[in-house]
């Protein structure tokens, strides 16, 4: 341990002192309460991170077809020019 470090934690152990009642009976309160109840805001939210993370999925789907069937014309093109004998289609 370094001496800045002896002297923070002297300054932090300085500083803190016991816990207080009322601070504990608020702690013992927040722990007993526990987690809010879930609502319709948070099923909503789900229900469009669903729609988002779909719809994300399904356009890169789309866009990944779209590049594979965008050569189709050209092959077809240079294939026919290749049958008629009229050389290769650039």
């Amino acid at each position: 341990m370094t001496p800045e470090e002896r002297e923070l934690r002297r300054a932090l152990d300085a500083r803190s002192g016991e816990v207080s009642p009322e601070f504990r009976a608020r702690l013992g309160v927040a722990f007993n309460e526990g987690r809010p109840t879930s609502g319709l805001m948070q099923a909503v939210a789900v229900v469009a991170v669903v729609a988002i993370t779909l719809g994300t999925v399904g356009v890169l789907l789309m866009s990944r077809s779209a590049r594979h069937n965008s050569n189709r014309p050209h092959r077809l093109v240079k294939r026919a020019f290749e049958q008629r004998g009229l050389g290769a289609c650039r």
